[in-house]
């Protein structure tokens, strides 16, 4: 009789309680990014953002979370160790299929929400067409950079040249690297972002490297919030990230250190399909080949 009791005072407690204290507003939210910067600059540069974010969300703090690659990125999602994350564009359908994470908001950046890689090459070359790149030295970035290695790759490949046996390919940390390189004739050719060559030094230095050819338009990557996240919490996250310009001092002072970004833009799961269909052509054309090796600086 006394554990019967127990128990209905238990369940009319969690009753009166209501639907509320269950979605009850966590006191921290964790933001997960990976570092394109140290540790320390990217805690600093992201220091005002999170700031604001706690005065539009109302919660008690919200903090950054590094990870070293979008892998431990995704398992932090998907273990709830983070609420928010701003994933790779290729990084994002891995990490819904695994955690059930959404894509919520995209970036904006000069005044775009795609960007494009490119394959660069010395004016003095001799290279004028994909096709002339059999045979020659060529420069990736990272494997994990949608500009500077996968759809570089995949154009490649659809043009009939395999990257894995018909250049000989390695990759260099940094697309400013891989501009200096063969701006330098240390390769013969390069794939970066565009564009990258705002890097050189100088404008005769850009001159003499050109555009080979450029990748379709990439979705630009994502803000994503985990899966289970209140409803409430992810509106007013929206509105606040929304809000932000950098054509608005206070805008500007928060993004400024963020990764050259301008503002934010309204995303869904579809807006990455296409990313979807071309991680499956390129399975189809490379047969899973392997990536280039990494050149150790």
């Amino acid at each position: 009789m006394k554990k019967r009791l127990a128990l209905a005072w238990a369940l009319a407690l969690s009753l009166a309680a209501g639907p509320a204290a269950a979605k009850e507003k966590p006191a921290v939210i964790r933001f997960g990014r990976i570092p394109f910067l140290n540790s320390r600059d990217m805690v600093a540069g992201h220091e005002k953002l999170m700031r604001y974010l706690e005065r539009k969300l109302g919660v008690g703090s919200v903090r950054l979370v590094l990870t070293p690659d979008y892998d431990e990125l995704t398992r932090y999602m998907k273990d709830g160790k983070i609420d928010v994350g701003w994933f790779g564009t290729l990084n994002y359908p891995k990490a819904r299929d695994e955690s059930g994470c959404e894509a919520i908001l995209k970036v904006k950046r000069f005044g775009e929400v795609s960007y494009r890689g490119i394959i660069v090459t010395r004016k003095d070359s001799g290279i004028k067409t994909l096709q002339d790149l059999k045979g020659h030295t060529f420069a990736f970035t990272e494997p994990s950079s949608a500009s500077g290695y996968f759809y570089p790759r995949v154009m490649l490949l659809s043009a009939g040249v395999d990257p894995d046996k018909d250049l000989k390919a390695q990759c260099i940390k940094g697309h400013d690297k891989v501009v200096y390189n063969v701006f330098l004739g240390k390769f013969d050719a390069g794939a970066v972002y565009d564009d990258a060559r705002e890097k050189l030094a100088s404008p005769q230095q850009r001159k003499s490297v050109v555009v080979l050819a450029k990748t379709k338009d990439i979705p630009s990557e994502p803000i994503v919030v985990r899966k289970g996240l209140d409803a409430a919490l992810v509106r007013k996250l929206k509105a606040a990230l929304l809000a932000l310009s950098a054509s608005k001092p206070e805008g500007k002072a928060i993004l400024d250190r963020t990764g050259n970004v301008e503002g934010f833009v309204e995303a869904s799961d579809a807006d990455y399909d296409s990313v979807r269909e071309d991680l499956r052509l390129h399975e189809k054309l490379s047969g899973g080949g392997a990536a280039a090796p990494l050149i150790k600086e």
